[in-house]
């Protein structure tokens, strides 16, 4: 090896071959013929020479002509791809952006209407509904739930509210809607989204609503918020066809009676199923015992009873003297929302005197539905007596320990009576009834019914124990004083 010669070749040689040698386009090397090889970017000599080696990284170039190479080189620039958007699945809504949504309300917007609508109804002695629809999952809205929302927003009429009752249920406020419309509306609502889903199950209230006889029952409890929606005979909650037509205001058209059927066409009419009663709002807006009112109302009817355990044996022995039959009355009272209790009382007239009390009616000296007489011709001898001191609401204490009255609260009315008042004095029947309040303190019979009623809403804003114990001191001296008894 002489002097100069590389390990594969003559340095000479290479550069040379580095002389002759072409750019390939796009590529950034350079080519040459024969024993030219190809030089790399790096500056790294491929030969091919006439034995058939290649070269690696030990053929080098000088540092001033791979200086030039890289001068010269130029390689082109890449082509910047952009990334394909992933397409995201569509996932269930919150529950969060549907109630944010201005589409449906929110509970505390719900709540506030169905007061309005409950003053309004007052004034105007119109109706309105709610229809309740029941929702499966609590913390999300479902594909399923948001298809009932869109199909009631859709099917609601302008002046009706759609919104989040509670965490499971879904309710309609239907303005100036009876219980055959709100029937109606929530029927064409399952049909609509009967093909994508299950059949909804829903429940509709009215208002106002009055009990029906059927519901006379006494309950030790009074009547109960409803946190669950009623049973019905097809598995799906409380549906029902409607037999009523009704027009876009739910109003009720006059339906097809069965006295002109002939036969069979007249069994078949009056064997087909009816709608479902309607439930009532009423029973929404009750206010039902403090713990502190029932302690108070437990403590002192036990002690009440046995104070004036000789006035009931007094109350006896009058009453078996005077006129047989029993000594004790029950009749059918007004409870808490509306809700029929047996009351209580000593028997002060005779046998026949609920029979009577509708020709006596137009003497009565009460004025508005409750009926007040001073000298009352169904009273037998000895039984005034016995009202004018109230012994006879001593049985009273009975209903409290039962916990279908209380000590202080609007005194009850019979069914017949309650009836009978204006949407805004039936507002006393929003708390428990009980055997004094105001109006025994304050002149009882020398008032009018609507200042009576007043008092009892008044009492109802105010009610505490503090308020309690200053009506049962107050209303001692006014029965033994006797104001405004009859």
């Amino acid at each position: 090896m002489q002097p100069g010669d590389s390990h594969f070749g003559n340095v000479d040689s290479v550069s040379d071959s580095v002389a002759g040698a072409e750019l390939v386009p796009g590529v950034g090397t350079l080519t040459g013929s024969g024993a030219g090889g190809r030089l790399t970017e790096a500056g790294q000599v491929d030969r091919a020479g006439e034995n058939g080696l290649s070269t690696h990284a030990g053929d080098r170039v000088s540092s001033r002509e791979r200086e030039g190479l890289r001068m010269n080189v130029q390689t082109p620039e890449q082509p910047k791809i952009q990334p394909r958007p992933i397409a995201p699945t569509k996932a269930p809504p919150k529950l969060a952006d549907v109630r944010g949504s201005d589409e449906i309300r929110t509970r505390e917007h719900m709540l506030h209407t169905l007061h309005r609508e409950r003053a309004r109804a007052d004034r105007t002695n119109h109706e309105f509904s709610l229809v309740l629809f029941r929702v499966k999952q609590a913390a999300k809205v479902t594909h399923s739930v948001e298809r009932l929302i869109r199909t009631c927003v859709a099917r609601a009429r302008t002046t009706d509210e759609v919104g989040w009752f509670n965490e499971k249920f879904l309710g309609v406020i239907l303005p100036d809607t009876n219980s055959t419309g709100a029937w109606r509306f929530a029927e064409d609502v399952c049909e609509l989204v009967a093909g994508k889903m299950h059949r909804p199950i829903y429940a509709v209230y009215t208002y106002p609503k009055d009990w029906f006889e059927g519901d006379d029952t006494d309950g030790s409890d009074g009547a109960k918020r409803p946190d669950v929606l009623p049973p019905s005979s097809n598995g799906h909650g409380v549906n029902g066809q409607s037999n009523g037509s009704t027009n876009g205001n739910g109003q009720v058209q006059k339906e097809a009676t069965t006295e002109k059927l002939p036969g069979v066409l007249a069994d078949l009419a009056a064997s087909a199923p009816k709608p479902p009663r309607a439930m009532r709002i009423e029973d929404f807006f009750v206010k039902p015992l403090p713990w502190w009112k029932r302690m108070l109302d437990i403590s002192c009817a036990l002690v009440g009873i046995v104070m004036t355990s000789p006035l009931w044996l007094l109350a006896y022995c009058l009453i078996k003297m005077r006129d047989p039959g029993p000594v004790f009355f029950m009749q059918s009272r007004a409870g808490l929302g509306g809700k029929p209790f047996k009351i209580y009382k000593f028997r002060t007239m005779y046998m026949n005197a609920e029979a009577r009390k509708a020709e006596l009616k137009k003497l009565s000296e009460q004025d508005g539905p409750a009926f007040k007489m001073k000298n009352d011709p169904r009273i037998f001898p000895g039984g005034e007596f016995l009202r004018k001191t109230s012994i006879d609401e001593l049985p009273q204490m009975l209903n409290v320990l039962k916990g279908n009255m209380t000590l202080v609260g609007p005194r009850p009315l019979p069914m017949s009576e309650s009836a009978q008042c204006e949407g805004w004095q039936r507002r006393r029947l929003l708390v428990t009834p009980g055997m004094t309040c105001i109006w025994q303190v304050r002149g009882r019979s020398t008032v009018t019914f609507a200042e009576w009623a007043r008092m009892d809403i008044a009492y109802i804003k105010s009610r505490s124990i503090i308020a309690d114990i200053k009506l049962i001191l107050a209303t001692i001296p006014a029965v033994l004083a006797r104001r405004g008894a009859k």
